[in-house]
């Protein structure tokens, strides 16, 4: 373990910043130590200073001035990812940016830039890359078990309604960004191109208060392998599997808490 722990800064403190980085910092303490952070609600200030015993800004230039933090985590609204980045990559820290990346290829490409340029480290929170689930499909898939694969089935299925910002596009909103980095995410990982060819329908319902989309589809066809349908949608009472995956001596089936798998060995 780290003797000397890591002194981070939170620029954010919504459902990100406060329920998911400030949750996840607490149960690797003496690893972590959360020293500052940046909200704009000076409710959100006193409940830092209060529960977390650590600095509280009411601005970002005033966190990027705090010179013991080593590492930033950026949970700010997606628009403000890039910006907020680089500023801190300049300020000689290190980058935990909560995705998506960015809202456009140009601003993740100077965030790339930035990083290199001052030597510092820059990483997406793609958590559920390390998920129990998707580590087991990663294992099964490569084993070869199910065979030469065919089809690549991924989905969340919800059904609820938001009125929130990431309900609206002028700030990067929509279940696609929201949700479908993830997914889009683990496809990537499970077939061997890079690039593939994409072909995405985005649907704006009355799901959503804003103008964002709330339900989506997504193919995904490689130069070769199995062609990959993600589905992701707030409009679905009866969730199904989060992964099928159909090759050519068996199949996987999983949730977010099973994943099994049927396949027949062709020498027997």
């Amino acid at each position: 373990m780290n003797e000397t722990p890591i002194k981070v800064g939170i620029s954010g403190l919504g459902r990100s910043g406060w329920g998911l980085h400030v949750a996840a910092l607490g149960r690797v303490q003496g690893l972590f130590e959360i020293t500052a952070v940046f909200d704009p609600d000076p409710v959100r200030q006193q409940e830092a200073r209060a529960q977390l015993g650590c600095r509280a800004y009411g601005s970002y230039a005033e966190l990027l001035a705090d010179s013991d933090i080593e590492l930033m985590v950026v949970a700010s609204p997606s628009p403000h990812h890039a910006d907020d980045t680089i500023a801190a990559l300049e300020a000689g820290k290190h980058v935990l940016v909560e995705k998506p990346m960015a809202t456009t290829l140009a601003d993740i490409d100077r965030m790339i830039e930035a990083a290199e340029k001052n030597g510092r480290l820059l990483t997406v929170n793609q958590n559920y890359r390390y998920a129990a689930d998707f580590l087991k499909i990663k294992e099964v898939v490569a084993s070869g078990v199910l065979g030469d694969l065919l089809l690549i089935r991924l989905a969340q299925h919800q059904f609820r309604r938001r009125w929130d910002w990431q309900t609206l596009t002028e700030f990067g909103g929509g279940i696609l960004n929201n949700h479908g980095a993830h997914y889009v995410d683990w496809a990537l990982a499970l077939i061997d191109d890079p690039e593939p060819e994409l072909l995405a329908h985005l649907v704006d319902t009355p799901l959503y208060a804003g103008d964002a989309d709330s339900h989506a589809k997504v193919i995904l066809r490689p130069k070769t392998g199995p062609l990959v349908d993600i589905e992701l949608t707030h409009a679905c009472a009866f969730p199904q599997q989060t992964a099928v995956i159909m090759g050519t001596q068996g199949t996987l089936s999983s949730t977010r808490e099973e994943v099994r798998w049927k396949y027949y060995k062709p020498d027997e």
